[in-house]
């Protein structure tokens, strides 16, 4: 019994323990639903405060009124009605039309000075009176020029650029975007409707760079490159309308007879171009902004573009020298090169300004040079020599961008040679331009192998976004086979004249032989450095080999220049053959060497 009662005891304990344990659990459980519970119920307290009737028309005139736009309405409202009042009186005759031009002009100016005492006592009104100056003072000055004549031509452009600088000055004193932003869009427009459709070129030229330097500011203020895309759309637009109008004048009047007016397209394009390649350069360095703006990479290039397009169409008109401007082009093509050395020494942010600067300077190099010296085979090889200079500097300044474009510039070099060479029978014997031409496809082969013995560094981004596997110097091989074909091609056809034998069923059979044996070389490289790329290329050739022997020659020519052809395919074919078993068996070797190794 004792047995029992001991054993009844320890139950009755252990129970005694789990009633606590879950009387604990249970406190706990509700005091989480407590916890609940007064959450649902802040929140269907904070559902019933929200008002379920609609909101009456005085809290909507509340709110419209705190968000200042009401009291704006009012004031553009009241601007707008003296503004009416003016040109009524002046219309009507009550007051002359220069004195009325007159009253105009100050009541912008009073409109300007309002908004800029606005901004310093941080009034809601200020944006209001800026925005309206400048709009007064804009169709004013315009008006009182084309319709009452009664402003010269001076101080109408005179007036717009000083519109501008006060806008501009009223942005830097209180740091805000909205005044240059209206001065310099206004400045732009009106120099453009003054003297619609004929402009005084020299003088808008004057605005116009005025215009594109407060863009600068204005985006230094507040991130906005919309407003520089449109400046720079606008002064393209201009340059068109001069060039145009030039070829009119020039179609009539003789050259020397014509005024500055018209005749200074010139000058006047080296001012803006100058222009946009400081802007471009500070951009690039991050003076304008932290962040450097896509508008800064693509200004170079786009400068470049459109006044080699311009500048080409005029002299096509008869106005300057294709020769110098050529010359001068090129000569400013290497102005855009050195400034790329420049930044290419440096760190950070302005390196990168390398690459965008020295593609605008290749860019004119590559239109340009073939203009100034006259020759395209000279031009090809000192184009060819530069694209491997940049690939060289590419490497020593960690410059993805730089090595790209000398890749683009090689490639470039040897379509110009292949387009100066594609026409055999026009070529004549020349030591220059066989030097040339072999020069140029022997540095572009040598760019090639350089590239492959130097290959990307890891701080090139552009290889590791764009091209990763480097494929962009296979197409400069592919590039210097090309130009290597059509020099050795003119020889051919050279040398078969030189002995007398001018056949044309000789000089196509030459041309098979030469892309045969151009194959066999490609296949025995990439057998002797196991390359996968040459023997890649040199099956390519192969195959364009044989199209051309079986697909043309066999139709074609007759005879023993068809007989060499198919000689020479089948020697290289079996050539190829056992060159093929050699790269066979030393993959087979290099595949154990490595399974040893492991």
């Amino acid at each position: 019994m004792s047995v029992e009662n001991a054993n009844l005891e320890n139950r009755v304990r252990e129970l005694e323990g789990q009633v606590e344990t879950l009387q604990g659990r249970l406190s706990d459980v509700e005091k989480q639903l407590s916890r609940v519970a007064k959450g649902k119920q802040a929140k269907v307290k904070k559902a019933t405060e929200k008002p379920t009737s609609k909101i009456g028309s005085d809290e909507v005139l509340n709110w419209i009124d705190t968000a200042y736009f009401l009291p704006r309405i009012a004031t553009t409202s009241f601007i707008l009605v003296l503004a009416i009042a003016l040109r009524t009186l002046t219309d009507s005759g009550t007051i002359d039309e220069q004195f009325g031009a007159g009253l105009g002009m100050g009541y912008g100016f009073i409109l300007l000075i309002i908004g800029w005492a606005g901004y310093g006592r941080q009034s809601i009104q200020a944006p209001v009176f800026t925005l309206w100056g400048t709009i007064v003072m804009c169709s004013i000055v315009v008006e009182t020029h084309r319709v009452f004549e009664a402003i010269p031509t001076e101080p109408a452009y005179m007036s717009l650029v000083l519109l501008g600088m006060a806008t501009a000055a009223i942005s830097r004193q209180h740091n805000v975007a909205l005044p240059i932003f209206a001065g310099t869009l206004g400045m732009s427009f009106g120099g453009f409707a003054i003297d619609y459709p004929n402009p005084v070129f020299p003088y808008l030229v004057v605005l116009l760079v005025t215009a594109n330097l407060l863009t600068v500011f204005a985006t230094s203020l507040m991130r906005a490159s919309w407003i520089r895309w449109l400046l720079l759309v606008l002064t393209i637009f201009m340059f068109q309308i001069w060039a145009l109008k030039l070829t009119i004048y020039l179609g009539k009047i003789a050259q020397e007879d014509l005024e500055f007016a018209i005749s200074g397209f010139f000058p006047s394009i080296i001012v803006i171009g100058t222009m946009y390649l400081g802007i471009a350069y500070f951009g690039v360095i991050g003076k304008i902004q932290e962040r450097v703006s896509k508008f800064d990479v693509v200004l170079p290039a786009i400068n470049v573009i459109w006044i080699f397009v311009l500048a080409r169409y005029t002299l096509a008109h008869g106005l300057g020298d294709a020769v110098t401007f050529g010359i001068v082009a090129s000569l400013i093509a290497g102005g855009h090169l050195a400034l790329a050395w420049v930044l290419g020494r440096k760190e950070g942010t302005a390196k990168q300004g390398a690459a965008p600067i020295g593609f605008g300077g290749c860019l004119l190099l590559a239109l340009t040079l073939p203009m100034g010296i006259g020759n395209p085979l000279v031009s090809a090889t000192i184009l060819s020599v530069i694209a491997f200079g940049g690939a060289w500097l590419a490497q020593q300044w960690s410059s993805g961008g730089v090595r790209y474009i000398s890749y683009l510039m090689q490639i470039y070099a040897a379509g110009v040679l292949i387009l100066a060479l594609r026409t055999t029978e026009m070529s004549r014997p020349s030591l220059l331009g066989a030097t040339a031409s072999a020069l140029m496809a022997g540095i572009a082969l040598w760019h090639y192998y350089w590239c492959r013995e130097n290959p990307p560094q890891p701080e090139m981004k552009v290889f590791k976004s764009f091209d990763r596997k480097d494929k962009g110097a296979a197409v400069v091989l592919i590039a210097a086979l090309l130009s290597g074909f059509f020099t050795l091609r003119v020889g051919i056809f050279q040398g078969l004249a030189l002995v007398g034998f001018r056949s044309s069923d000789a000089f196509s059979s030459g041309q098979s032989v030469l892309i045969i044996l151009a194959s066999a070389l490609m296949t025995y490289l990439s057998v002797r450095k196991m390359n996968r790329e040459l023997r890649t290329v040199g099956i390519l050739l192969m195959l364009a080999g044989a199209c051309k022997v079986f697909l043309s020659d066999i139709v074609s020519i007759k005879g023993m220049p068809l007989m060499v052809s198919l000689f020479a395919f089948g020697s290289i074919a079996v050539f190829n053959q056992v060159l093929n078993r050699r790269w066979s068996k030393k993959k087979e070797a290099l595949k154990k060497g490595e399974t040893s190794e492991d």
